[in-house]
């Protein structure tokens, strides 16, 4: 068993990269229906053919290749962004990708809460953000517009600022893809002073670009790229003549074999080694495997960035004003008068239910919430796909912040719930100790389907129709403007079996009326509430299942 040499920052071992290119970007349920009768093959593209190489630490490296040739591939795969079918990538440490604008920039945010969220999904954590910030912004030589728009700012403002956020995350591997050319020549001499400070440390540039000068001038070695695989690597000038020689002899990457540049030796190549029975070497002391997944390698990243994308949607999507705040708690309150309006007075379904009022608006505040957190999940990815196309981090760390962002407000309209209880004239119980928990298996259902409509939404772009009115045939089946005794008999206790139904009418028991009957008692005896939790659990571990098989290909698809 072969081990790459203790002084590799990156490994790249016989690395492949196909993509699935289908007749258009987006389908959608009826279409998959539709295509099983008629099944129309997609064109399999192969970017990436059996690539090797390896960077050292301390090393200047470059990438180059003609257009199409795989080098932005070739970047998100090291980076961890796109997944690959065969072969592994190993990484020495924390590593930083600099693609296209570097970082996911929010118009709608000011460049410091610009600087806190990127700098958490490049790996930070929310306190070291913090603390690094000023320095940030001062090398980005924004110091006076701290606290401005970022659409306010020109696109070279918006290059000096997220390359002064990847600089400062400490990475080990800085991987830059050709976005340098956006910067004035002032900028992009201060990027190379800073190339060659990193070097001085003892960390590594990947710097991929058309410019062979700058190739030449600061890189140790280059790789050459044409049709997704390795023509040659090594001594910066000599690959600049090999890139001419292929520019000028002007045939498709993948035309006559003969004379095809990927048959061309590599001279820096060694001998074969002798790997694993799967053909791989294995991996260096110090060297993590470089894949998109759910999870992340690290629950503490997840937990950092999913309260930091939480914190931003909320500011998103109040607009950071006060007013915005107060609508998050308002919009309940009058979804709540307009259905007491309506359904107490005008149909009177209220008569005869103890503090109908209570109830209704205790309902409603619920139902907001599971809406909110399914309603805003399944545009999730689509809304980060920035992020997604550009950073290695926690995928699942995109449903769980709606999910978060949701229990904000939850946590908000339950005070003013608080207020209408205590103005009912409802004495405290030990019963309202039930409350936390049936939150919890709210939220807990409401995530589970989140994730799943979330990874679904990027197959099928129908699922928000499809998920809308699914809300709606809900709203109906459970008891929120009416309680479970309306039901008819001859469906009432499959209805009560609904997670939902059983979560509001304990709700009603333990908070508003302890004379109403339990869920218990209302789906005929607690072993019949194992039906409504074990849908909760599935829920839960079906959304979870599903978004982990997705998530190692969603920058692909997005």
């Amino acid at each position: 068993m072969v081990h790459p040499p203790a002084s590799a920052a990156v490994t790249v071992e016989r690395l492949s990269k196909t993509f699935r290119v289908p007749p258009q970007r987006y389908t959608t349920l009826r279409q998959r229906v539709v295509d099983r009768f008629r099944p129309e093959p997609p064109e399999i593209l192969r970017a990436l053919d059996d690539v090797s190489f390896e960077v050292r630490r301390g090393e200047f490296f470059g990438v180059a290749g003609r257009n199409g040739s795989g080098k932005s591939t070739l970047l998100r795969c090291m980076a961890g962004i796109y997944d690959y079918e065969e072969g592994q990538i190993g990484v020495a440490g924390r590593l930083a990708p600099f693609v296209e604008l570097g970082v996911d920039l929010r118009g709608d945010l000011s460049a410091r809460d610009n600087v806190i969220l990127n700098a958490t999904m490049l790996g930070l954590s929310r306190a070291q953000a913090r603390e690094r910030l000023d320095k940030i912004i001062s090398f980005a030589g924004l110091g006076g517009y701290a606290e401005m728009k970022l659409r306010n700012f020109s696109s070279g403002m918006k290059v000096r600022l997220a390359f002064a956020v990847a600089i400062e995350v400490d990475a080990d591997v800085l991987l830059v893809d050709e976005v340098l050319a956006v910067g004035d020549a002032s900028f992009q001499r201060r990027c190379f002073e800073q190339f060659e400070r990193l070097k001085e440390e003892g960390r590594t540039v990947v710097l991929v670009t058309h410019d062979m000068d700058a190739l030449v001038r600061h890189c140790d070695r280059v790789l050459l790229l044409d049709g997704g695989r390795l023509v040659d690597v090594g001594d910066p000038a000599r690959i600049a003549s090999r890139y001419e020689e292929l520019s000028a002899l002007r045939f498709p990457p993948h035309d006559d074999g003969a004379r095809d540049p990927r048959n061309l030796k590599n001279p820096d190549a060694g001998p074969e080694e002798v790997g694993r029975d799967d053909g791989l070497t294995a991996l260096g002391p110090g060297m993590a495997t470089h894949r998109p997944t759910a999870v992340g390698d690290d629950l503490r990243r997840l937990a950092s960035v999913t309260a930091t994308l939480a914190a931003t949607e909320f500011k998103l999507h109040y607009m950071d004003s006060a007013l915005g705040y107060v609508w998050a708690v308002m919009r309940p309150l009058l979804m709540f008068l307009v259905l007491y309006t309506v359904f107490a007075s005008v149909a009177a379904l209220g008569a005869g239910v103890e503090h109908y009022g209570v109830y209704l608006l205790s309902a409603v505040v619920l139902w907001t919430f599971f809406t909110e957190t399914t309603g805003g999940s399944v545009t999730s990815l689509a809304r980060s796909e920035g992020l997604l196309r550009k950073m290695r981090f926690p995928r699942l760390a995109i449903p769980l912040s709606i999910s978060a962002k949701a229990l904000i407000n939850l946590g908000a309209n339950s005070l003013v719930v608080l207020v209408f209880v205590i103005a009912s004239g409802l004495e405290p119980r030990w019963t309202w100790l039930q409350l936390p928990l049936l939150a919890a298996l709210l939220a807990a259902l409401a995530t589970g389907v989140g994730m799943l409509l979330s990874a679904a939404y990027v197959r099928y772009r129908d699922t928000s129709q499809v998920w809308g009115l699914t809300q709606q045939l809900l709203f109906f089946g459970s008891p929120i403007i009416y309680t479970a005794g309306r039901y008819p008999e001859s469906i009432q206790q499959v209805f009560s079996l609904s997670p939902i139904a059983v979560i509001f009418t304990q709700m009603r028991h333990a908070l508003v009326d302890p004379s109403a009957p339990t869920a218990a008692e209302s789906v005929g005896g607690a072993v019949w509430l194992l039906i409504p939790l074990a849908l909760i659990a599935a829920s839960l571990a079906g959304g979870l299942w599903f978004f982990s098989r997705e998530a190692p290909r969603l920058a692909e698809r997005i």
